[in-house]
């Protein structure tokens, strides 16, 4: 779906539920950028407004460097 300076963002679909989302990938490995990425999806995923995406789900794989947050 698109790419920026530190994450790609994908669409998928959920095997089980046909359910489509955005998946953004960002990889990294520093504890800094791990901590504001988990940061912003708690922020996100309590914000409830038309305009603004929803954050579903988090995954942080530190041994790979690889962050998943579905929206």
């Amino acid at each position: 779906m698109g790419e920026g300076a530190q994450a790609v963002v994908y669409r998928c679909q959920r095997k089980l539920t046909r359910e489509s989302s955005a998946v953004k990938l960002t990889r990294t490995t520093s504890p800094e950028v791990i901590q504001t990425i988990s940061d912003s999806f708690h922020l996100l995923s309590g914000l409830h407004h038309d305009n603004i995406i929803k954050a579903k789900e988090l995954y942080i794989e530190e041994d790979k460097g690889c962050i998943f947050m579905v929206l």
